[in-house]
């Protein structure tokens, strides 16, 4: 006998192996590429986030930079400005000691100084002398130096073996000392 299958419902085909297996590889699959789109374009912009931070974090360190230097410049600026105020105290102090000098060793034994003012562009001396061939001596001593180009004499008074004198002595624009040239 035959068996007869009274099930009315119709009979399921079954699917091929590959089919069954396919469909489920596929939609893992897409969601395996759905993935990796959304995971690999936030790992890029992660990176790209980090790589700005860095570039940030530089430029704060340029900027830092910069701003350190504009101000050091300035300190420099300043320190060269005191250098050179510096430079011209003490050329202008060895310039007045040079000129002293070199008056006094113009000047003879007879001659007392008692009295001399440096300015800016002259010498101002006062002193005695014992008479005016001595002061006119000294004058010429004077002269001879050759630092100033104009030397007036102000005033000679008192009675003889005790004259008074006066000279103003102007500067030259360039003074020679014994170690080179100074300006004034």
């Amino acid at each position: 006998m035959k068996k007869t299958d009274i099930n009315l419902l119709p009979k399921k085909k079954s699917l091929p192996v590959s089919v069954t297996l396919g469909i489920p590889l596929g939609i893992i699959l897409l969601i395996l590429i759905a993935a990796i789109g959304i995971i690999l374009p936030k790992i890029a912009l992660n990176n790209q986030k980090s790589k700005l931070s860095e570039l940030e974090q530089q430029l704060t360190n340029y900027v830092n930079v910069d701003s350190d230097y504009v101000q050091k410049l300035a300190e420099y600026s300043k320190l060269q400005a005191q250098q050179k105020n510096y430079d011209d105290f003490t050329k202008s102090d060895k310039l007045t000691i040079d000129v002293l000098n070199k008056i006094l060793s113009a000047k003879a034994n007879s001659i007392t100084i008692q009295n001399y003012t440096f300015g800016y562009d002259s010498v101002a001396i006062s002193g005695s002398a014992l008479s005016d061939l001595d002061i006119a001596k000294f004058e010429v001593a004077i002269r001879k130096l050759a630092l100033f180009p104009e030397i007036s004499l102000g005033t000679i008074d008192g009675a003889d073996g005790q004259r008074n004198f006066s000279f103003t002595l102007t500067y030259k624009k360039d003074i020679t000392t014994s170690e080179g040239s100074a300006s004034k």
